[in-house]
């Protein structure tokens, strides 16, 4: 899980103009690291895209933290989506 640890943490540095460095697993997106509600929603949409994975809303809720998103991730299960688009 170790090259998906870091690609969350640059999505969500990417997002928050910030450096991948200057995360911790612990730090809050809203408390620590002042991220309002669509840098949240960006967050989730760049997970989704890039694993090709659906995200419910219920545990997009849950995803307060840098671990959080990690976690989160861990528990989906790829949707499938990507075998049907079409090129």
């Amino acid at each position: 899980m170790e090259p998906e640890k870091e690609l969350i943490k640059k999505m969500i540095a990417d997002v928050l103009g910030r450096k991948p460095e200057e995360l911790s697993d612990q730090d809050l997106l809203t408390e620590d690291l002042c991220a309002d509600s669509l840098e949240l929603f960006r967050i989730a949409a760049e997970i989704e895209e890039y694993f090709d994975v659906e995200l419910p809303p219920e545990e997009a809720a849950h995803i307060r933290s840098v671990q959080d998103a990690e976690n989160v991730l861990s528990g989906l299960v790829v949707t499938g989506e990507r075998e049907g688009k079409e090129a």
